[in-house]
């Protein structure tokens, strides 16, 4: 026996197809806009991260003996990719198009399926109707969704979790009688796969045991039937384990650190607890951002602190351990941050931490479409009539509120967020039926119940948020088009935050590197100097103020700015360079073969430096 309903809405087999096609070219539509702009391929920020590591694993560094310090799935992923199709993006993009044009599928088929379940009487022709019409919205709903069309274009795993959880989520709604292994050990399966490019899929597995407990041999008694329940849930894990096993096992017999998959979960943990944290991910002072330089960070003040080099698995305790004395100090502070991270979630305020939907706005490649203020208010409207008339509906209540509670522990933005939207929006037509029923068979109370739950909604929802951070995603924005030198573009929006921060160190940076490409030497060093004036040290600073000292030809200057960043960061391969160049210029022979024998220790080998060091070397002077 099939383990399936089967059901009339199997009847209209085109419609899913279609919704598939009209989504994929959509997502092709925004990809080639996408692909025209000077921003496409520029891979920063957490897409640089993923995209580097690619690149290294092509090269064929596949680990460093470390347990994986970042969730390791997708960077694998994207080399195998690149292995194949070589290193063009847009090959990965169109596979995350087709993906999320299976999502739009699952919500059209998911939503009709829960109109149509929302009554025990037989599918009448007008429910039908509704069935079909609602799961067209939904669809759309997502095709149309900003951040959707956003993640889908870039390279991160956002899509391939978000068709995965949904997709176990309605097959799951679907079961009806199942034995100990099917489908189990393929669920299993496909949360730990996923889980090695977004943990959080892992909140899923409760709703799989539930699953398991309704349906593994349900004809039977439960008492008959209970341990061949526990037995498939054995299933269901191994399944996981089996999964995830390429992580593990490299962190476990490779590394050998007890790490089931990444060890960056501590430095999370504090990101989104510590003193300074405000529901989302607020880089603490001392730490940088940037995925790449924020891990790396995280490593070396564990290190600092414990005086000694760690391990992977101790540079994690060293910083879940730090977010747990905040939180047992002051107990009542992190029960208010918690309260501030639901009211994050659900709020219509949008937070990009890597500024790209505010980028492809800009750059005039999105269509128009629904935020997540609009999702959350309907799908909230919804979903009290959904859960007592729908029982579809249920399974997309629970794997709501289990994705809201995968990332309580940590912080909200945008991107992890959005993997509710897809069952927002199945519960948003579900109650927006009701109502449309409610006024077709004149219940004007049970409508008059929808339409204030859905101004309940809305008045959450939207509740304006006077503490969101505003000027990081502006100057986010900025940073990006600073990159492809979008000067009047940065320029606008780096001075618009500075109305709003205006002593932040990171912007004068910027600000002073900006006018630099612009070529207004005179503005740049103000702001670098303003800089330096809260971070004395700051060694792109200080080289970049060398750099312009050696273009005006001052020379003693440029040899007090790029011997300070050396020193400040000892690593910087390039500011020595420029600095034995300078001392050759000066005549200081013997300080510039210093400053090259320093650089070759960090590259051995750059013909760059081996010239300069034959060139020095055979100076009369020396």
């Amino acid at each position: 026996m099939s383990p399936f309903r089967r059901s009339a809405i199997f009847a209209f087999p085109r419609i899913p197809f279609c919704v598939f096609f009209v989504a994929l070219l959509i997502r092709l539509w925004v990809l080639l806009a996408f692909w025209k702009s000077p921003h496409f391929g520029v891979q920063s920020g957490d897409m640089g991260f993923y995209h580097a590591w690619a690149l290294r694993i092509l090269q064929g560094v596949w680990t460093d003996h470390h347990a994986f310090y970042g969730l390791p799935g997708y960077a694998f992923v994207l080399a195998a990719v690149y292995k194949v199709f070589g290193v063009f993006p847009i090959v990965v993009c169109l596979i995350q198009a087709i993906i999320d044009s299976i999502t739009a599928s699952v919500v059209f088929t998911f939503s009709r399926d829960a109109i149509a379940f929302a009554s025990k009487e037989p599918l009448s022709p007008r429910r039908e109707k509704l069935a079909n019409a609602g799961g067209i919205f939904a669809s759309l709903g997502w095709v149309f969704f900003v951040p959707a069309q956003t993640f889908t274009t870039i390279l991160m795993p956002t899509m391939w979790m978000i068709c995965g959880f949904w997709v176990c989520v309605f097959i799951l709604s679907r079961l009806r009688e199942t034995d100990v292994l099917h489908p189990w050990a393929a669920f299993g399966l496909c949360i730990g796969v996923l889980a090695t490019m977004i943990a959080t899929v892992f909140f899923l597995l409760p709703l799989l045991l539930v699953g398991i407990v309704k349906t593994v041999d349900a004809s039977r008694p439960w008492k008959t039937r209970a341990p061949k329940a526990a037995l498939a849930a054995v299933v269901l894990f191994a399944g996981v384990f089996a999964g995830t096993s390429p992580v593990w096992i490299h962190n476990y017999f490779i590394a050998h650190e007890p790490v089931m998959l990444s060890a960056h979960s501590g430095i999370n943990f504090w990101i989104g607890n510590y003193p300074g944290a405000n529901g989302y991910p607020k880089i603490p002072d001392d730490l940088p951002a940037g995925q790449a330089a924020l891990l790396d960070a995280s490593i070396q003040k564990a290190e600092e602190a414990a005086g000694k080099p760690l391990t992977r698995a101790e540079v994690s305790h060293y910083w879940s351990g730090k977010a747990w004395t905040a939180i047992r100090q002051d107990p009542a502070r992190w029960m208010r941050l918690l309260g501030t991270k639901l009211k994050n979630f659900w709020n219509a305020y949008q937070y990009d931490d890597v500024t790209i939907i505010a980028l492809l706005k800009e750059e005039g490649v999105l269509f128009p479409g629904l935020g997540w203020g609009i999702v959350a208010a309907f799908g909230l409207a919804g979903m009290i009539p959904a859960w007592r008339l729908s029982p579809p509906s249920r399974w997309v209540v629970a794997a709501v509120f289990l994705h809201m509670f995968s990332l309580i522990p940590v912080f909200i933005t945008e991107r992890y967020r959005m993997a509710a939207a897809p069952g927002l929006l199945i519960l948003g037509v579900v109650g927006i039926s009701f109502g449309i029923e409610a006024v077709l068979e004149r219940r004007w109370f049970a409508f008059a119940r929808y339409i204030s739950g859905a101004c309940i909604a809305f008045a959450v929802v939207f509740l304006p948020k006077t503490d969101a951070p505003h000027s990081m995603e502006l100057y986010n924005l900025g940073i990006a088009e600073l990159e492809v030198r979008q000067l009047d573009r940065a320029e606008r929006h780096l001075l618009e935050v500075q109305t709003l921060a205006p002593d932040s160190p990171p912007l004068l940076a910027s600000l002073g590197e900006l006018y630099q490409m612009k070529g207004n030497h005179e503005e740049a060093r103000k702001y670098y100097q303003r800089a330096l004036q809260h971070d004395s040290k700051n060694n792109q600073v200080l080289s970049n103020l060398g750099l312009m000292d050696i273009q005006e030809q001052k020379w003693e200057a440029a040899e007090e700015h790029l011997a300070a960043a050396v020193a400040s960061e000892p690593s910087d391969l390039q500011s020595f360079y420029q600095l034995a160049i300078v001392r050759m210029k000066l005549g200081k022979t013997a300080l510039a073969l210093e400053a090259v024998e320093a650089a070759l220790r960090l590259k051995p080998g750059l013909p760059p430096l081996l010239e300069l060091r034959r060139k020095l070397t055979a100076s009369p002077e020396h």
